[in-house]
């Protein structure tokens, strides 16, 4: 099946079928990767525990289709895009996190669930930006993590401290919100865009080397060079995009 397939029948899955089928994918295709080194009835339990991590070379990752390969770009930033929230102790500003297990990520807590240890609401949840403190191989780490809470347990967790609550923009209305004004707006200087433009264009000419100082061999070098193209970098940001605006809140 061709990508644009792919992505058209993602698309037209309800968001938790979504994930849940990428979740398989990239299980099953963990699986067919990794069937060298491990036995092929291992358990998803100890998939999921060892991070779920490919440990595959180029010519393997040749062999993963587009899905496969969206599948596993969810999962590595899924690992540690949500956490799960013990609000007990609210009132006296105590608030526990965690990571969560490999039930929870399965069936979406903290994700399409509220992250509330205790709290089963999935309407109306707000997705917050908090800093979780934690220690891994030894080391303490700081990481901003998304807390995805209902109307309840949102109002326990900003008790003392009004978090960051995040939300999803519209590319085009932010495209359009960061658009200069070209007729009203100058620079901190006080040029307008096209002063500026028309300095530039002045310098350009000063800087511009003459005539006679080109040769045809800087020309035919220029040419020769091979353009530089990072295809996994922008097949990364593509997966992203999807992920971004199918998926993650």
């Amino acid at each position: 099946m061709g990508r644009k397939n792919e992505e058209s029948r993602l698309k037209g899955l309800p968001i938790l079928q979504r994930h849940n089928k990428l979740i398989e994918t990239f299980i099953n295709a963990h699986k067919r990767i990794n069937s060298e080194s491990c036995a092929s009835e291992r358990s998803v339990s100890s998939v999921v525990k060892s991070h779920l991590k490919f440990h595959y070379d180029e010519k393997n990752e040749s062999k993963l289709s587009w899905e496969e390969k969206l599948a596993k770009r969810y999962y590595d930033r899924l690992f540690k895009e949500y956490c799960v929230a013990d609000l007990e102790h609210y009132e006296k500003n105590k608030i526990a996190m965690r990571w969560r297990t490999e039930k929870e990520l399965k069936s979406g807590k903290g994700q399409f669930l509220c992250g509330s240890r205790n709290c089963v609401i999935s309407d109306d949840l707000n997705t917050w930006e908090v800093n979780f403190k934690y220690v891994e191989d030894a080391e303490t780490k700081n990481i901003l993590v998304k807390l995805r809470l209902c109307e309840e347990c949102s109002k326990k967790l900003n008790y003392h401290t009004l978090k960051r609550r995040v939300t999803k923009l519209v590319k085009d209305a932010k495209k359009r919100k960061h658009q200069p004004d070209v007729k009203e707006s100058r620079d901190d200087e006080g040029y307008s865009p096209k002063e500026v433009k028309r300095q530039f264009l002045d310098h350009d000419k000063e800087d511009t080397p003459s005539k006679s100082t080109i040769t045809p061999t800087d020309i035919d070098n220029v040419w020769s060079k091979p353009i530089e193209l990072d295809d996994t970098k922008k097949l990364t940001d593509e997966m992203d995009d999807f992920l971004n605006n199918f998926l993650f809140d």
